[in-house]
C-alpha cells in the first residue's frame, strides 16, 4: 500500500479563542518540505440539522436572517451540540427550540465537513418523524417564519438556486437518495 504523508504543523500562534471558535495560524511542513502559513479554524462542537418529516410526507423549514450574507432563506433546523449533549438530544433540542415541534423518532442520516480543507467543522444530519407541536412559539431572534415544502418543492428549488444554505441543500439531496418519494 502506498504510504499518504501528511502535512506536519511546525509551530502555531491562536489568534481567536472562544468556546464557539479557535482561529490558529499554523507553519506547515507540507510533503515536499516546503514550510508555509496556514489559517485553521478549529470548531469545539459539533452540528446537528434535523429534516423534520411530517405525517404528509413534507417537510418543515424554518426561514431564517444570516448575518454574515447578509441574506434571508429556508433552511432546516440546526444548530451546535455542547459536550454535555448527545447528538440526538441537540437534534431534540434544535427542533423544539427552532420550531416548537418534537419528534417521536430520530434517526441519523449523515454526517459531513462542510469546508475539509481549512477547517474541522463536522455537521451530522437527522431524520424526526412523528411530529408533535408543543408550542407555537419558537426563538424569534433566529427563525421569523415556519413552512412546510414537499419534497419534489425543494429539489425544484435546489434545481433553479433558489435554495443558498448548503447545510439544508445538501440535507435534502441526501435525504431524496434515501426517501425518493419522501
Amino acid at each position: 500500500m502506498t504510504a499518504h504523508p501528511k502535512w506536519l504543523r511546525r509551530a502555531r500562534t491562536t489568534l481567536v479563542d472562544s468556546a464557539w471558535v479557535r482561529h490558529h495560524l499554523d507553519t506547515l511542513e507540507l510533503p515536499s518540505g516546503k514550510q508555509i502559513e496556514f489559517h485553521a479554524i478549529e470548531f469545539p462542537m459539533p452540528v446537528v440539522g434535523i429534516i423534520p418529516v411530517g405525517d404528509d410526507g413534507r417537510l418543515l423549514l424554518t426561514y431564517q436572517y444570516r448575518y454574515m450574507a447578509d441574506a434571508h432563506g429556508w433552511e432546516i433546523p440546526a444548530g451546535n451540540v455542547p459536550g454535555a449533549e448527545s447528538l440526538e438530544e441537540g437534534a431534540r433540542r434544535e427542533l423544539l427550540e427552532e420550531t416548537g415541534y418534537t419528534a417521536r423518532e430520530f434517526r441519523h442520516l449523515y454526517a459531513f465537513y462542510p469546508q475539509i480543507g481549512r477547517s474541522n467543522h463536522f455537521f451530522h444530519v437527522f431524520v424526526a418523524r412523528g411530529l408533535t407541536q408543543l408550542s407555537s412559539e419558537y426563538d424569534c431572534d433566529e427563525v421569523s417564519d415556519l413552512r412546510w415544502f414537499t419534497l419534489d418543492e425543494l429539489l425544484r428549488m435546489i434545481r433553479q438556486n433558489e435554495l443558498h444554505d448548503g447545510f439544508t441543500a445538501l440535507a435534502v439531496l441526501v435525504y431524496h437518495l434515501h426517501y425518493p418519494t419522501g
